[in-house]
């Protein structure tokens, strides 16, 4: 919700602010973490092959920027 919030932005994020991240990087994140949502509901919810297969792979093969995610696949036993 505080990506929205541009209150947040001005007043709040410049005393919490870490590092030098900034809301650019927040929003890049947030559609990572989106898009690997999606995928795992199809691949589980809707059996799509295609889905599981793109999890199954590397961050950097799917595209996702260094220093953004890492990812563990643990397939289902």
């Amino acid at each position: 919700m505080a990506q929205r919030n541009e209150e947040f932005w001005r007043q709040d994020f410049p005393h919490l602010q870490e590092a030098d991240y900034d809301r650019e990087d927040g929003n890049i994140g947030y559609l990572w973490v989106a898009i690997y949502t999606l995928k795992f509901f199809d691949a589980y919810l809707k059996h799509d092959a295609a889905a599981l297969n793109y999890l199954k792979k590397t961050p950097a093969g799917n595209g996702v920027p260094k220093h953004v995610m890492s990812v563990h696949f643990y397939p289902r036993s």
